[in-house]
């Protein structure tokens, strides 16, 4: 122990040196800091520092990064339930979509069937009609056929709904039917009436299929004199009534001379 204290107070030693150790000191402990400079020892290291200097956070910065986070991920959850709603939504109405093409595929299937299968006796008697003219030209028994015919046919049109608009004596309409002629009538209930038809018109349920075609009646307009005409008529009568005095004058004169 003498010999320790005398090597601290030794002249010659600097103050906060490293005390090196002598002969006989084995026993003393020699303090020696050694820093790893190496790279992955010195990442190691530096994360007690960061903790330590996370640690050095005020308590209500913790708590609101911990709810920010906590907040952030609930988010995440609401938007990862939102598309898969969103996902599962599309499905379905794309199969949905999918079913109602396919269903109305299926009634204008059916509804083109059954049309058709109303026109086929038509045409079956079309074929018989034809094969009798063939076989004996009977003329009135063709035109009997053709009457039968046009009847059936007309039958099958009103049962679709199909009707003629615009007839021979109705009003006018623009609505249904195309004005291509005009003429003049004397009559003037006639004045603004459908006279001749030249192409029908039909509605179907209530939805114009096609415009009908009409020559339109038009009264004639009395003729009503102007102001023009009531001049010359007066002009007229008033030579007429100077001409008149002038006959009578000569004839007043041979009375007197008599």
């Amino acid at each position: 122990m003498q010999k320790s204290e005398k090597s601290k107070s030794s002249p010659g030693s600097t103050p906060g040196a490293v005390p090196v150790p002598q002969a006989g000191d084995q026993d003393q402990e020699v303090k020696i800091r050694v820093t790893d400079k190496r790279f992955w020892v010195q990442e190691g290291t530096d994360a007690p520092a960061q903790e330590s200097s996370s640690s050095l956070k005020p308590t209500y910065v913790e708590e609101l990064e911990k709810g920010r986070a906590e907040a952030e991920k609930k988010v995440e959850q609401v938007l990862a339930s939102y598309r898969e709603f969103r996902d599962m939504a599309e499905a379905e109405n794309r199969q949905a979509r999918e079913r109602i093409r396919n269903e109305y595929e299926k009634r204008v299937q059916q509804a083109q069937g059954e049309m058709v299968e109303k026109f086929i006796d038509i045409f079956e008697n079309l074929e018989r009609a034809l094969i009798h003219v063939g076989k004996s030209p009977d003329r009135e028994g063709l035109l009997k056929g053709i009457e039968l015919i046009h009847g059936q046919f007309g039958g099958v049109l009103d049962e679709l709904g199909l009707e003629e608009v615009a007839g021979v004596g109705e009003p006018y309409n623009p609505e249904l039917a195309e004005a291509v002629a005009v003429t003049e009538v004397s009559e003037p209930e006639k004045d603004n009436l459908i006279l001749e038809v030249v192409r029908k018109g039909y509605r179907l349920n209530g939805k114009l299929v096609r415009p009908a075609r009409v020559t339109v009646g038009r009264a004639r307009e009395k003729k009503n004199p102007g102001r023009a005409g009531r001049e010359k008529d007066k002009s007229t009568k008033d030579r007429k009534e100077s001409s008149t005095k002038e006959n009578d004058e000569p004839r007043m004169d041979t009375n007197e001379h008599q």
